[in-house]
C-alpha cells in the first residue's frame, strides 16, 4: 500500500472513488522497472520519478500492484 498512498490522497477507505483508483492505476504505468529496488526514488517528487527515461515495469509486476488493492 506504500505506492498507492504516495499515489493519491490518503483518506478513509470508503471515500475512494473510480477515478482514485484510475489515477493509481495511470501513475504505476509511468514507474521506472526499478522503482522499488533503488533508495533514490524515495527521495524524488513522483513527477521527477516519472521523468525519467527507461524501462517501465512489467505487466506481471504491474498486476502484483493491482492485486493489493
Amino acid at each position: 500500500m506504500g505506492f498507492f498512498l504516495r499515489a493519491v490522497e490518503d483518506k478513509p477507505i470508503n471515500q475512494y472513488t473510480r477515478h482514485d483508483i484510475l489515477d493509481y492505476i495511470d501513475k504505476l504505468e509511468q514507474l521506472p522497472s526499478i522503482y522499488g529496488k533503488s533508495p533514490k526514488y524515495k527521495t524524488m517528487t513522483l513527477e521527477e520519478v516519472f521523468a525519467i527515461d527507461g524501462d517501465r515495469m512489467s505487466i506481471t509486476t504491474l498486476d502484483k500492484h493491482f492485486k493489493e488493492i
